[in-house]
């Protein structure tokens, strides 16, 4: 998305980097949420994003790789930890090898990120309800407001913000 975007992440600016590293790790602190940041990020999330489609993308399998990255503080992309995040989503490494290097796999992960750019996604986390995007931890506030209130942007301010003119 990057790419497409033209954007660079956070890591690629060396202050931007330091401060979304602090502010993660503020934010789980603050929450008491268990949080250790991977030993390497950026990393390649290809091969976990393959394994979450081929576990069948659910809640489980979804959970397992994020605890392992994010909980445990394992790099996604390093062949140490392959066989740890294979056994928590309920696939052992031949298996998890196999369905991720299937053509049907790589299709798939394609078409989920090009329909994510098709709906205007340019970062994650993103949550999309209908046709309104809500980016970022900071917005969900605002996202349960917009579920309480779904003519939340029907306003005439709201609607003048969507036709200011951009670059």
């Amino acid at each position: 998305m990057l790419k497409h975007w033209g954007n660079r992440g956070p890591v690629e600016i060396e202050a931007k980097r330091t401060f979304t590293y602090r502010q993660v790790q503020w934010i789980a602190e603050r929450g008491k949420i268990a949080f250790r940041f991977p030993e390497r990020h950026p990393f390649n999330p290809v091969p976990l994003l393959r394994l979450c489609l081929a576990a069948g993308s659910t809640q489980k399998a979804v959970d397992a790789i994020f605890d392992g990255v994010w909980g445990k503080g394992l790099s996604g992309d390093n062949p140490e930890h392959w066989k740890t995040f294979c056994e928590a989503v309920g696939l052992t490494e031949e298996e998890a090898n196999e369905k991720i290097s299937d053509p049907e796999i790589k299709s798939l992960l394609r078409n989920n990120g090009e329909e994510a750019i098709d709906a205007g996604v340019f970062g994650v986390p993103t949550m999309l309800i209908g046709d309104k995007l809500f980016w970022g931890n900071d917005c969900c506030e605002m996202l349960g407001e917009y579920l309480l209130n779904p003519e939340l942007f029907e306003s005439a301010e709201m609607k003048r913000l969507e036709n200011l003119p951009g670059m």
